[in-house]
């Protein structure tokens, strides 16, 4: 019997058994030990993996409860990069868009609401003239679902340079505020209404 483990943690045993008594020779028992050693990183790897899947669903989750989606733009190719999770708050999906990279022109015509473009394009500014190493900043502007609706979502924008300014890494998460700013909305006529009746 040889112990599949790794470690002090013993996962299994391997049992082997030979019709001749003392049959098994010290290299039958070497190559044992080490079909043990690899079931045991097997074993290993498969719970890592199922760990991994169960972390990505939790993570899912959280972002579909939160309407949160995270992004990156490739500033040299003026690229983004979204994710399903960054199409659900749009209310949309990456086939009806036509990819998970889009250019940021694209971006602007399809999500953002032509109101708000100059608000953006002044936040976009501002992470262009920054200096520094790490900068971030943040922003509530409307947008456009799929459907046509007006919405609002909260930006987070991240920039990381290199010693040099160069841009390393642009990134960032957005979040659909669209039932808190109608709440918000409701909250202002009432309390206008108050003062109308007071």
């Amino acid at each position: 019997a040889i112990p599949i483990s790794i470690g002090d943690l013993v996962l299994g045993v391997l049992d082997v058994q030979h019709n001749i008594v003392d049959g098994l020779k010290s290299e039958d028992i070497d190559a044992l030990q080490s079909i043990s050693n690899q079931v045991a990183i097997a074993l290993q790897n498969a719970q890592s993996y199922t760990e991994v899947q169960r972390s990505q669903a939790l993570l899912s989750d959280a972002l579909k409860s939160a309407r949160l989606g995270n992004w990156e733009y490739d500033f040299e190719n003026d690229l983004f990069n979204f994710s399903d999770a960054f199409y659900a708050i749009f209310r949309t999906t990456v086939e009806q868009v036509g990819g998970y990279k889009i250019s940021s022109a694209d971006y602007a015509r399809i999500f953002v609401h032509p109101d708000d473009a100059a608000l953006v394009g002044a936040e976009i500014q501002k992470v262009l003239d920054a200096k520094d190493r790490l900068f971030t900043t943040n922003l509530e502007h409307r947008i456009i679902f799929s459907d046509g609706e007006t919405g609002y979502i909260a930006v987070n924008i991240n920039v990381e340079r290199d010693e040099n300014g160069k841009i390393t890494r642009w990134y960032g998460a957005n979040q659909d505020i669209t039932e808190r700013r109608s709440l918000e909305e409701i909250n202002r006529q009432a309390g206008e209404w108050c003062l109308r009746v007071a």
